[in-house]
């Protein structure tokens, strides 16, 4: 009898754990579809201030690591940049902002949000409450790197080719919330695209030889990174402040994190993080 009281007593909780956890994600789930309809309605919905530092800085550690680069003959400089910065004279850094400026302003905006840009970093409010946030895209620099990559011969993985690709990344480091000290963050987020390099290691009469498809990036590419960042950034931003709403609304003890598809605006959840920034030291 003793035992079976035990069994019993087991199943009970089992059967209670289960049916708690049910709840949190019922009700988390719920505010989280709240939060997304209180964008809906001009009273509800949220406010972002935000401010886009009109700068872009350029990085390249390739170059950056070669011995006095800047006494190197002209010829010798354009060989190095041709070959580890084949974008940095091409690259408008005008367009750059533009194309992140306008992916980031109305992703937020068609997401719900009520965007007010500012051009200044006083312009942004003083006051901050639980509807009105500010948004500081501080620092956002365009990097071209290089690395090696490489293709192995499926029965015999000492028979390797490799080759030198190039990358571009955007890179964006944007201030949540400045002015407050308590919730004040740093996102970081970058979005890279290289080139493309696809294929295998062939072994025909005796010889080995690498076949593969190869497409360098191009400057098209640099702008696209730009509109990524811009579009995914906002995704980001939304996420993070539905999942401080929930966190809020639930006192604490919803153990779900919260997504939305930009496109189809519906609303994804899962017990670890996803789709959100890296979040930096502030300084």
């Amino acid at each position: 009898m003793k035992t079976s009281y035990k069994v019993h007593y087991s199943k009970i909780v089992f059967i209670s754990i289960i049916t708690l956890l049910c709840s949190f994600t019922t009700n988390g789930q719920n505010f989280a579809k709240e939060f997304l309809n209180n964008q809906k309605d001009s009273i509800s919905q949220d406010i972002v201030y935000l401010y886009i530092n009109p700068t872009i800085n350029y990085r390249n550690e390739s170059i950056d690591k070669i011995p006095n680069f800047n006494k190197l003959d002209s010829q010798t400089q354009k060989e190095m940049l041709n070959k580890y910065a084949p974008l940095i004279d091409k690259i408008n850094d005008s367009i750059l902002l533009t194309n992140y400026t306008q992916q980031i302003k109305n992703t937020l905006s068609d997401l719900g949000f009520k965007v007010i840009m500012v051009t200044n970093l006083d312009l942004l409010p003083k006051t901050i409450d639980q509807t009105t946030h500010t948004l500081n895209v501080a620092q956002m620099e365009i990097e071209e790197y290089t690395f090696t990559d490489s293709l192995i011969y499926e029965q015999d993985n000492k028979q390797t080719y490799y080759k030198q690709l190039n990358g571009v990344s955007f890179n964006s480091w944007l201030i949540y919330n400045e002015a407050d000290t308590n919730s004040r963050l740093v996102f970081y987020f970058d979005q890279e695209l290289t080139d493309f390099f696809e294929g295998e290691i062939k072994f025909v009469d005796g010889n080995y030889f690498a076949s593969y498809d190869y497409e360098k990036i191009n400057v098209e590419d640099a702008y696209m990174t730009a509109n990524i960042s811009g579009t995914t950034s906002a995704q980001y931003f939304f996420n993070f402040l539905m999942n401080k709403y929930v966190w809020i609304k639930s006192s604490g003890i919803d153990i779900y994190y919260y997504g939305i598809d930009p496109k189809t605006k519906k609303i994804y959840s899962e017990t670890q993080p996803f789709d959100n920034f890296d979040i930096v030291d502030y300084q």
